[in-house]
């Protein structure tokens, strides 16, 4: 591999970081949605495949994603909105942390769901904004 395993994440990092720095906040909250879905599904074929290493690097980028959506949030003056898709967030980081424990891939069929239902709201919101 031309770049290594190491120079194609930092590829990887810089281009998603020049890419979110022309997007609003919908469409990167967007972005980041595609992405941990990428990643849970990634996570849930590492589970089923007994790939380790694997399994906790992409339960890791997982959990760290949700925590950026997460900090994304205005929790100093909440709504109602705000604190379900909070709690939505955390019920994924437990359920993440938990399938990757007891290395059980269905705990990943609740949070897939939950995360494509807020990936689509979040998308409506964008298309609305622009």
């Amino acid at each position: 591999m031309l770049l290594g395993n190491q120079g194609q994440s930092s590829y990887l990092q810089t281009k998603i970081q020049a890419s979110t720095a022309v997007s609003n906040n919908f469409e990167t909250n967007l972005k980041l949605h595609e992405r941990v879905a990428i990643e849970v599904n990634l996570l849930e074929l590492a589970i089923t495949e007994g790939h380790f290493e694997k399994k906790a690097r992409y339960s890791k980028k997982s959990i760290e994603i949700l925590m950026t959506l997460d900090t994304s949030l205005d929790l100093e003056n909440p709504n109602e909105l705000v604190i379900n898709i909070h709690n939505l967030y955390e019920f994924c980081i437990a359920r993440i942390f938990e399938a990757s424990k007891d290395l059980d891939a269905t705990k990943l069929s609740e949070v897939k769901t939950i995360l494509s239902d807020l990936k689509d709201g979040w998308k409506s919101v964008a298309e609305f904004s622009q």
